[in-house]
Order: C-alpha cells, then structure tokens, then sequence
C-alpha cells in the first residue's frame, strides 16, 4: 500500500517535513502551515531556520534557568515567554499549552509558601 506525499511534497521532502516536526514536538510546538504550490522548499527551510531559532533561546533559557537539556522545566521557560515568536506557521502543541498550566501552577504555589514562610524581605 502506498500513499501520496502531502502537499504534492516529494517523498524526500516529506521525510524532512516529518524530521522537523519531530524535533518541533520535542520542543513543545508544532508546524500550522502549509506550503504555498510551488514553494515546499522555502516552507521547509523557513521550518528549519525557526527549529535553529528555538534551539538558540532554548540555549539561553537553559543558562538562564539552569534546567538540562529538553527536560520539562527546560520547556517551560522555553514557550511560555510570551514575546518570543518561534516562526511564521509554528505554535504550541496543546499537551505543551496544558503543561504550562500546570507548571504555572506549580510554580505560583512555591512562590506563596516562600512569602508565607519569609515575607517580604525589605
């Protein structure tokens, strides 16, 4: 059984398309674009500078957090700095969106046992 590439991709360009969207989901995003006709391999090199984007904050939230790798924490302060734009077509994954949520949380709890247990400490 065989099946047509999406988007009238060739079936290399396909397997890059599903490459980059691996490496976005690691992330916590996902590709909600599509190829205009005639420009799949501007589309997915636009995928590949944003990936290369990504990995560069990732970099910066690692030392400025000092969370490891792709770890959970790490991708929290990755996508839920609100004025960081991963690229034309790339959002958040849902399971990425509810993740924060709940870390959010998590953090917001820490936060009020800290001012409980020290107040203010002017």
């Amino acid at each position: 059984m065989t099946h047509e590439p999406m988007y009238g991709m060739s079936v290399d360009q396909e397997r890059r398309f599903f490459r980059y969207s691996d490496q976005l989901r690691s992330l916590g995003y996902c590709v909600e674009s599509e190829p205009l006709e005639g420009q799949i391999d501007g589309w997915l090199d636009g995928i590949m500078d944003s990936i290369f984007r990504i990995n560069l904050r990732l970099a910066d939230c690692q030392k400025a957090y000092h969370v490891r790798g792709r770890s959970m924490a790490a991708r929290y302060y990755l996508t839920s700095a609100e004025y960081f734009d991963p690229g034309f077509g790339i959002d958040l994954t849902q399971e990425q969106r509810d993740y924060n949520k709940v870390y959010a949380a998590e953090l917001a709890r820490g936060a009020a046992r800290w001012e409980v247990a020290f107040g203010d400490a002017k």
